[in-house]
């Protein structure tokens, strides 16, 4: 077992897993997007709900300035199971890539 850092790359569409999983959420229009808040700081945080295959499931996470994943949660099997060992579900970054979209 290790640590691994999913890659955020916007134009990294034809990457498999749970990267691709997220731009076809994002491709749907599957997430609602309900708090977006961005801090003097650089950090940012928001939550919101995302569709998925088996329902919706209520997605929050934080990112710090240097635009690591410090929090996040979602109601997801995935994160029920593993929490964040194992890196962020695809829910988890179909919130965080539509929230970075915003102006």
């Amino acid at each position: 077992y290790f640590y691994r850092q999913l890659p955020f790359l916007v134009g990294a569409k034809n990457q498999p897993g749970r990267l691709q999983g997220s731009w076809t959420l994002l491709a749907e229009q599957s997430v609602e997007i309900e708090h977006r808040e961005r801090h003097d700081d650089g950090e940012w945080i928001a939550n919101g709900w995302v569709r998925g295959e088996s329902g919706y499931y209520r997605v929050a996470l934080r990112v710090d300035a240097q635009g690591y994943l410090r929090e996040g949660r979602c109601t997801c099997p995935w994160i029920e199971r593993h929490e964040l060992r194992r890196g962020p579900c695809k829910h988890l970054l179909a919130l965080r890539f539509a929230a970075e979209q915003m102006p």
